[in-house]
Parts: C-alpha cells; structure tokens; sequence
C-alpha cells in the first residue's frame, strides 16, 4: 500500500509541476506575442520616421548641390605639380573646327608664375559642352589647337 501511495503522490506532485510549467510557458508565450505586436508598431514608426528624414535629407542635398553648382570656381593659385608654388593665373583654350568656325571644347588652363608650368587642374565649371556653347569668340584670343587624327 505504500508504494501506491507514494506512487499517487509522485504522480500528483509530478503532475502539478508539469501544470505549473505550461502555464509558465502558455504565459511567456502571450507576453511574447505582446512584446513582438509591440516591436512590430514601433518598427513600422521607425520606418516611417526614416522615411521622413531620407525626404528631408533630398531636399537638403538638392540644395546644398545647387549652392554648390552656383558657387563653384576653379582655384587660379592650384598647387602646381612640377614646383608645388601656388601663384598662378587661369587661362582658357577653344578648340574651333576650322571648317565652321564654331568652339567645340573649352580647356581652363593653369599657369603657373613661378616656374611658367602650365597644367590642367580642373574641368570648366559649366561642363566642357556647356563652356563650348557659352564661348564667345568675339572677345576671347582665338587659339586653335590641332586635331587629333
């Protein structure tokens, strides 16, 4: 009779245990499904709030670009690569078809007053097709370089 009491006993116990740990499980398993409906909200906020920036972000970069477009230069005293003196004055050189007469390239030119190097030290700021539309043969030097063949 003792070992059938302690067999109901150790099953009695045994079996309140295991009830004690599916409701502990069945209630990690809500707070789970709670913690990742939360997470899922505030990811979805997060995103748009990304969203948002990323907008604000383009416009910021449209005009910082645009500021830059119209502010740029090209450095007349560059760093001259043969004696790395930095005084110098910027001319340019029009390539013109013979044939036409029109420009067809622009080059902005560096010359230094040091050593009388002269180097290319950037692309004209309105773009090289741009500068050729732009050139005005009427009050620039004509020079004409020799075509490439």
């Amino acid at each position: 009779m003792t070992e059938f009491v302690m067999d109901w006993v150790r099953g009695t116990w045994g079996r309140e245990v295991l009830r004690r740990r599916i409701e502990r499980l069945e209630d990690m398993q809500r707070r789970s499904i709670e913690l990742l409906k939360t997470l899922k909200e505030t990811n979805i906020a997060q995103s748009r709030t990304i969203l948002e920036i990323e907008e604000r972000n383009g416009v910021l970069e449209a005009a910082v670009k645009a500021w830059e477009d119209a502010s740029a230069r090209i450095d007349p005293n560059a760093k001259c690569p043969v004696c790395g003196d930095m005084k110098g004055h910027l001319t340019h050189i029009a390539k013109v078809d013979r044939h036409t007469g029109a420009c067809t390239d622009v080059i902005c030119q560096n010359n230094c007053e040091t050593c009388g190097n002269k180097f290319i030290s950037a692309e004209p700021v309105a773009g090289r097709e741009r500068a050729a539309q732009l050139y005005q043969p009427d009050i620039a030097p004509k020079i004409i370089l020799p075509e490439n063949k």
